[in-house]
Formats: C-alpha cells, structure tokens, sequence
C-alpha cells in the first residue's frame, strides 16, 4: 500500500513542479529537507520509521507550496508558524489525494485516517477540523 501511497505523493509534486530526490543510501535517521528557492525536496527512503514516509512527503512538498523559507526540515515544532503552515498543508495534501478510501462525513474516522497515513496524535483536531472542511 506505501509504494502506491508514496508513488502519488512523488507525481503529486511533479505535477506542482517540484522535485524529488528520494535516497535510500543514507542513514536511517538523516531527516527530509526542502528547498523552496530550487522547489526541491529530499526524502530519506532509509528512514526508521518507514510508515512515516507519506507524511513527510506532504510536509516537505508543503514547505515547497506555501514558498517557505530554505532548507526546512520536517519538525515536530508546531510553535514555528512555518512548520505549522506545512503541517497543515500536508494533512490537506493527504486527504484530497487519499480521501475517496473514506467516501463521505459519517464514514470517516479521524483516528482510522492517522493511523493509516502515519499522523502524530498531536494533529487529530487538525485532522478532523481539515475533513470537516473538504467533506462539507
């Protein structure tokens, strides 16, 4: 399902101009960057955490989107407004992209769709604020 899942969001980002360098020859902990000015985005393939892939996707092609500031790198600091802007794109990115599995308001669970896409328990209000909005 990841391969499938990780293939949209690669030609997601091409189609928005944006490119990919995924590396699997890295360590396992090097953290995924974007570079807004070269809309570019590096994704570590090695990560420890595979499932986590998806959203770091999103995010870093978020970063991209939203024009932030060079060299971001997926964070868990939702403090920055920049790395909340992101976060939140991402979710977004990943529900209109992956949204059909759940069809409409009443069949979707906020909890089923972060654990299938790999989202931190910190964003569930963010989550089920940003379905409420596209399945509206």
């Amino acid at each position: 399902m990841f391969d499938e899942v990780t293939t949209t969001l690669f030609n997601y980002a091409y189609d928005h101009n944006i490119s990919v360098m995924a590396k699997s020859k890295i360590p396992e902990d090097w953290i995924p960057i974007a570079i807004p000015s070269r809309r570019l985005i590096i994704i570590n393939m090695n990560w420890y955490q595979p499932r986590e892939i998806p959203l770091q996707i999103a995010h870093e092609t978020a970063h991209v989107l939203n024009g932030g500031t060079d060299y971001a790198a997926y964070s868990r600091c939702e403090t920055n407004p920049e790395e909340a802007a992101a976060n939140q794109k991402a979710v977004q990115i990943l529900m209109n992209l992956f949204l059909d599995d759940w069809m409409d308001i009443e069949d979707f669970n906020p909890v089923n769709f972060m654990e299938t896409y790999r989202i931190p328990e910190r964003y569930f209000n963010l989550v089920k604020n940003t379905a409420l909005k596209i399945l509206a």
